[in-house]
């Protein structure tokens, strides 16, 4: 059982596993609050994390896309991600991911 005075940091450490998996699949840009870009502002997180008393966690990532990457399979994909790195690190079992995309951007110039 999670002890409640310590939900706070377990959410923080779920975030940081989630947007970290997330960020690292081709194709996808986990939202990231702190930053503004042209204009552009999202309220919000880009990951929220629920934790139920049972060990079991729901998590929602709002997202970017990339233009020209197949939204569907990468949705798939960072859900698998996101799930095998909490599930790897935490005790909590994953029982959803929903993930918005909120905008199909262009990637980065590298």
């Amino acid at each position: 059982m999670a002890k409640i005075d310590n939900y706070e940091v377990y959410t923080d450490v779920v975030k940081s596993l989630v947007t970290e998996a997330a960020n690292n699949v081709e194709g996808i840009e986990v939202i990231d609050e702190s930053k503004n870009v042209k204009g552009r502002s999202f309220r919000g997180q880009g990951v929220s994390v629920y934790l139920m008393r049972d060990d079991k966690a729901t998590i929602d990532i709002f997202a970017n896309i990339y233009l020209g990457y197949n939204v569907p399979d990468v949705v798939a994909m960072v859900q698998e991600a996101a799930k095998k790195a909490v599930e790897a690190a935490t005790r909590y079992t994953v029982t959803s991911i929903n993930v918005q995309v909120v905008s199909v951007i262009f990637p980065p110039n590298n």
